[in-house]
C-alpha cells in the first residue's frame, strides 16, 4: 500500500482544497473514502481525523488511456474523486492522509487513522488484523513522535504484531528510541531498517 502525505501552506485561510484521484476503475464511497466496484482493485481511504471534515466528491470525465492494456479505445470516460476541504491558516491542519490500498480478490478489512501527535509530526496508523503499521513524517528535528517514540527521522515506520514490534524502517536520522530500544544511535543522519 501506499500513504499519500500532502500538507499544504494557506496563509490567510478560506481556499478551498481538492485532492484528485483519477481512476479507470468504477469507484463507490467505502468507509472514509472510495472502493473500486470489481476485482482486482483498489480502496482509497482519507485519514478519519476529527478535525478533518473533508467533504467526498465523485464525478466523471474524458481521459487519454492510450497504452494501459486491454484498452480498445483512447479516449474514455473514467471517474475522478475529490477529498474537499476549506483551507487553515494553520497548515498543520491543512493535510489530506490518504491510503492506497491495491487488493487481488478480496477488499481488505482494515482501519487508517491519523494520531494525534507533537507539532512538526503526522503520525498515521493502519490496522489489519493483529498487524499495526505506525508511519512518522517528521520536520526531522529532534521529537517526541509518540508515547515511548523519539527520534530525529524524516520519516519513520514501525510493524507490530499482536503489540510486538517485529520491523522498522527509519529514514535521515541519528538516532531514534521506540518501546525502550535504541533503534539507531548515529554522528550522521543514516537510513536503517530491520526485521526481528
Amino acid at each position: 500500500y501506499w500513504i499519500i502525505h500532502d500538507r499544504i501552506d494557506s496563509p490567510n485561510g478560506g481556499q478551498k482544497l481538492d485532492w484528485l484521484f483519477h481512476s479507470p476503475l468504477t469507484l463507490e464511497e467505502y468507509q472514509s473514502g472510495y472502493l473500486s466496484k470489481g476485482s482486482p482493485g483498489v480502496l482509497l481511504l482519507l485519514a478519519d481525523r476529527p478535525s478533518n471534515s473533508a467533504r467526498r466528491i465523485k464525478s466523471e470525465g474524458m481521459a487519454s488511456l492510450a497504452g494501459l492494456p486491454d484498452e480498445k479505445e483512447a479516449f474514455h470516460k473514467i471517474n475522478y474523486i475529490s477529498f474537499q476541504k476549506t483551507a487553515s491558516a494553520n497548515a498543520e491542519k491543512n493535510t489530506f492522509g490518504v491510503l492506497v490500498f491495491p487488493f487481488s480478490d478480496k477488499v481488505p478489512e482494515l482501519e487508517f487513522h491519523q494520531l494525534k501527535t507533537s507539532p512538526g509530526v503526522v503520525d498515521y496508523e493502519v490496522r489489519q488484523g493483529e498487524t499495526t503499521d505506525r508511519l512518522f513524517f517528521s520536520d526531522g528535528k529532534k521529537r517526541i513522535f509518540a508515547d515511548g517514540i523519539e527520534s530525529d527521522a524524516r520519516f519513520l515506520y514501525l510493524q507490530y504484531e499482536a503489540g510486538e514490534l517485529k520491523r522498522f524502517s527509519i529514514v535521515g536520522a541519528t538516532f531514534c528510541r521506540a518501546d525502550g530500544k535504541s533503534l539507531l544511535k548515529e554522528g550522521k543522519r543514516k537510513n536503517a531498517e530491520r526485521e526481528y
